[in-house]
C-alpha cells in the first residue's frame, strides 16, 4: 500500500479519534450540568413546605370547591346560643368525635358514642369508631372527608393514621364574625390548621402557656402545625369576602393512653 494512502488513513483515524476526545468531553459536561441542575431542583423543593406543593394545593382547590357549592349550612357546634367566643356562618364536625359515653342512640338501639375513650382524663367519654365513609352522610360530605383525609395524609401520615382524628370545617363571610381568645380544651394532641376562599383581613395569632404573643400567621392556602390547647384567636382588620378554616386535630387516638405534651412552636408545614 502506498505510503501516502497509509498517511492519508493515519490522518484521518487521528482526526475521528481526537473527535470521539471531543465528543467524550461535551458528554462529561452535559453529565456535569444535569446533576447540578437536578441537585438544584432537589434543593428548592426541600425548601418548599408540602402544603405548597402542587398536590397538596390541587387538594386544597377541590376541598375550597365543595365548600363554596354546598355553603349554605347556618349554625355552628360550639358556642351555638351567645356567640361570644366564636360567631360563624357555620361549621361542622367530620371523623373521630367524641361526646358522653352512650350519647347517640340510633333507631336500630345502637349507640354512636359506645366504646370507651382509652385515657384516664377523659373517663366518662365516648368515641364514635363507625368510619365517616359508613356513617349516614350526604354524599358532598363524604368527599369532603376524603379529599382532607388525602390531604392530612401527605402531611403528616402517623397524624393521619387509623384515622384517629376530627376535621372541623367553618365558614365566615361577614365582618362580624370572629373567633375570640380560646383554647381547645378537649384536645389531646397538636393540631393543623388551614384556611381557604376569597377573603382577606384575618389572621391566627397563637399564644405560650404563659400568654405571651408568639407571633401572628396569614395560614391562606398553607398549613399550619400548631396546639389548640394554648391560647389562639383570630384577629380581624377590615375583614371581607369568604373564609373557610379547615382544622385536623385529635380528641381520641387509640395509640395514646395519654395526652401528649404541648406543641409551642407553631409553623407552617
Amino acid at each position: 500500500m502506498p505510503t501516502t494512502v497509509v498517511g492519508y488513513y493515519f490522518e484521518t483515524i487521528m482526526k475521528l479519534m481526537d473527535e470521539l476526545d471531543e465528543a467524550k468531553r461535551r458528554i462529561k459536561d452535559l453529565e456535569s450540568q444535569l446533576i447540578k441542575r437536578q441537585q438544584e431542583q432537589e434543593g428548592a423543593k426541600k425548601d418548599t413546605l408540602i402544603s405548597e406543593q402542587p398536590e397538596a394545593q390541587a387538594l386544597m382547590t377541590k376541598i375550597e370547591t365543595i365548600l363554596s357549592k354546598h355553603n349554605t349550612l347556618n349554625g355552628q357546634y360550639r358556642d351555638k346560643t351567645k356567640k361570644k367566643t366564636f360567631n360563624l356562618k357555620n361549621s361542622f364536625l367530620l371523623g373521630r368525635t367524641t361526646n358522653a359515653l352512650g350519647a347517640g342512640r340510633t333507631k336500630s338501639g345502637e349507640y354512636s358514642f359506645a366504646t370507651p375513650h382509652n385515657m384516664p382524663s377523659k373517663k366518662g367519654k365516648g368515641v364514635c369508631l363507625k368510619p365517616v365513609s359508613e356513617r349516614k352522610l350526604p354524599k358532598w360530605k363524604k368527599e369532603l372527608w376524603e379529599v382532607s383525609k388525602q390531604l392530612i395524609t401527605k402531611i403528616d401520615p402517623d397524624f393521619a393514621e387509623g384515622e384517629d382524628y376530627v376535621v372541623n370545617y367553618a365558614c365566615m363571610n361577614d365582618p362580624n364574625h370572629h373567633v375570640k381568645k380560646h383554647v381547645d380544651g378537649d384536645d389531646i394532641s397538636y393540631q393543623y390548621a388551614m384556611t381557604l376562599g376569597d377573603y382577606k383581613g384575618a389572621k391566627l395569632r397563637c399564644y405560650d402557656a404563659d400568654d405571651s404573643v408568639i407571633g401572628d400567621f396569614d395560614y391562606k392556602r398553607r398549613i399550619c402545625k400548631m396546639d389548640g390547647r394554648l391560647p389562639h384567636e383570630l384577629i380581624m382588620d377590615d375583614f371581607e369576602g369568604t373564609r373557610y378554616c379547615i382544622i385536623w386535630f385529635k380528641s381520641y387516638d387509640r395509640r395514646k393512653s395519654t395526652p401528649d405534651p404541648l406543641f409551642d412552636t407553631p409553623h407552617f408545614v
